[in-house]
């Protein structure tokens, strides 16, 4: 079953208790402080008039009454008289006093419904809009509910975790996580806005594969802009240079908490200079960052890293896929046959989304013979897509330690097992696998035991089984072409 915390419906009623309660405090100075204050509808009203919450609210507030007016043919404002008793009311309208309670609970149910439609447009358009931003909607996920979990307890504390990180290898789902995080309801009442910067230089496509930005890469010059343009608009933003920009930036994330999601962080220029700048902006601000590149050394960043899904959600994806496409009959194939994708896949979510569009051309088991074997154009695009440019940045100690880690087992091996295996020193193999962590192409297991969690003798190092079904094939391929242009 996907995680249904992917698309949850905000709660956006608003109840004939809050309506009683504006209504009591109506003409008198205390409207800021009620629950309907606090409603993205009449947050979204401010926004729009500049007014002070308790003039917004008397405005809507006056627009909801002389409807009701219309519509019932009598003085609706008159029934909630400030500091009026029943009788004085009753009297004013020529009404008995049960009349008037009728009227008043009429009314409260009325508005209550009618703002409680409000509210539900207000939130359909702005989780619409942020979609707009991410340029992606939510979709269903499956496995990420603890992952959920530890994100939107991340972004709803208000003393620490300014700035989070999301790391993973390619395709492991970081994206869709941070937009299913921050659509949750109370994760946007929690910030004034959201605004979404997607450093993505290049995405895969079901099918064209892959599909190249037209944009340069992210730059901090270009981050404030971008930023900019969705707080106060594109035209505002061009008008300024970039330092009346930075400086207008640092003033709104300072002056009101903002949630600013940088996608794709791996792909900016100079990615360790970028990051202390949005650490100093943080706070009441937070910043949610996705990326391939591990961000755990970085002393300013509260990260956590994503791994694949187990066979069990990793099937449950597959069959949804399946079913997506009309692929029934597969779709209600037996799980020994399917659990095949998750030996080759490991449980990658893209690629197993891969596997299902081929499946439509391709029967099962030629679908992972040319994935496991690197065959056919899609197949060298995907892996490439996923693998090719970190492929590029290793050296030659850290891609031989790569290479040697489908010997090791499959729980994954400690230190001293992969300098039996790699033939390297110890230093060497250190920082090979420095940079392996940092590019999420290793992960790193803890032990049981708190005491010893820490220590070499503890810690384990694997790969991801798609990673394994890479190296044994298509790099060989990597390797051949560079020998070429050697």
């Amino acid at each position: 079953m996907p995680d249904l915390a992917a698309g949850v419906a905000p709660a956006v009623r608003i109840s004939k208790e809050q309506v009683t309660e504006v209504l009591e405090a109506w003409g008198k100075n205390s409207l800021a402080g009620t629950a309907f204050a606090r409603s993205l509808y009449i947050r979204q009203s401010l926004s729009r008039s500049g007014q002070d919450a308790s003039e917004a609210i008397k405005a809507e507030i006056n627009r909801s009454l002389q409807r009701l007016s219309r519509e019932q043919r009598r003085t609706t404002a008159d029934l909630f008289q400030t500091g009026q008793s029943v009788r004085n009311v009753a009297r004013g309208m020529g009404a008995s006093e049960s009349s008037i309670y009728r009227y008043r609970t009429a009314a409260i149910e009325q508005l209550a419904e009618e703002w409680t439609q409000l509210e539900a447009k207000a939130w359909r358009n702005y989780r619409s809009l942020i979609e707009e931003r991410a340029q992606m909607g939510s979709s269903p996920l499956f496995g990420v509910a603890e992952n959920l979990t530890v994100l939107r307890k991340a972004l709803l504390d208000t003393d620490k975790a300014w700035v989070i990180g999301v790391d993973g290898i390619g395709g492991i789902g970081k994206t869709s996580l941070a937009l299913a995080a921050i659509l949750d309801h109370a994760i946007l009442t929690r910030f004034d806005d959201v605004v979404w910067v997607s450093a993505r230089q290049s995405q895969w496509h079901p099918v064209y594969g892959i599909v190249n930005a037209t944009h340069p890469a992210l730059t901090y010059a270009s981050l404030v802009s971008r930023v900019l343009e969705q707080l106060i608009g594109a035209q505002a933003t061009a008008v300024m240079s970039p330092r009346e920009q930075a400086a207008r930036m640092r003033f709104l994330l300072q002056e009101k908490p903002i949630l600013v999601v940088v996608d794709n962080l791996e792909t900016a220029t100079d990615q360790e200079a970028l990051l202390p700048n949005l650490a100093g902006l943080a706070n009441p601000s937070k910043f949610l960052l996705t990326s391939r590149y591990s961000l755990r050394e970085a002393a300013t960043v509260y990260t956590f890293s994503l791994d694949e899904l187990p066979l069990a959600d990793a099937l449950d994806l597959l069959r949804y896929e399946l079913q997506n496409r009309n692929l029934l009959a597969l779709a209600a194939a037996p799980s020994a046959e399917l659990a095949q994708t998750h030996d080759v896949t490991g449980g990658n979510p893209l690629a197993i989304k891969l596997v299902a569009g081929q499946l439509s051309l391709f029967p099962l088991q030629r679908v992972l013979t040319d994935l496991r074997q690197a065959r056919g154009e899609k197949i060298d695009k995907f892996y490439r897509f996923i693998y090719w440019q970190a492929w590029k940045t290793l050296d030659e100690d850290a891609r031989n330690v790569l290479l040697v880690m489908p010997l090791v087992a499959e729980e994954g091996g400690g230190l001293l097992q992969i300098e039996a295996v790699s033939e390297l020193p110890a230093a060497q193999v250190t920082d090979a696998l420095q940079q392996l962590i940092r590019l999420s192409l290793i992960n790193v297991h803890y032990g049981d035991s708190p005491a010893v969690a820490t220590t070499n003798d503890f810690n384990r190092y694997s790969i991801h089984r798609l990673t394994e079904s890479f190296l044994l094939e298509e790099v060989i391929k990597w390797q051949a072409e560079e020998e070429k242009k050697v």
